[in-house]
């Protein structure tokens, strides 16, 4: 399993998808950027937003199977003004970046390479950190079943 061709074709598929190019117009008048890796010196301020970051995170071998974590950062911009929604105030951006986390994961299915599989996700939302950039980390755990004489660790 070559990490960095996953991040890659991960980049390349966020990029690429239709339905995540037609949310992000819709809801800000430009597409998504895709990044592979991340500079957290230089993160994007409203004009980079929407953004996907696609940066390693964890690789283990040596067992039954081997493993590929995979980052994936989601950003966006909230506008700063709430919406008054059936008398609850919503800040829209927690929502765009909800929105945003499913079509990147649906777009990253679809990129995961012949004889691997998606083991697991988990999702960390950080609404607060940088606001008024609304920004979700997910993690993607993809494995290969190790077969005879096959190398263990790489």
């Amino acid at each position: 399993m070559d990490i960095n061709q996953i991040i890659e074709d991960f980049a390349q598929a966020v990029q690429t998808a239709g339905a995540i190019r037609d949310w992000a117009v819709l809801n800000y008048g430009r597409p998504v950027q895709a990044h592979e890796g991340i500079d957290i010196r230089d993160l994007p301020r409203a004009a980079g937003c929407p953004a996907v970051f696609v940066l390693p995170d964890t690789k283990q071998g040596g067992g039954r199977e081997k493993t590929i974590g995979i980052g994936l950062v989601c950003i966006v911009y909230d506008s700063e003004k709430p919406e008054l929604v059936h008398g609850v105030i919503r800040r829209t951006g927690q929502r765009n970046v909800e929105e945003l986390r499913q079509l990147v994961f649906a777009a990253i299915r679809t990129a995961v390479p012949d004889g691997l599989f998606i083991q697991a996700m988990d999702a960390e939302y950080v609404p607060e950190a940088r606001f008024p950039m609304i920004e979700v980390s997910m993690r993607v755990v993809i494995s290969q079943l190790r077969t005879t004489g096959q190398d263990k660790f790489e």
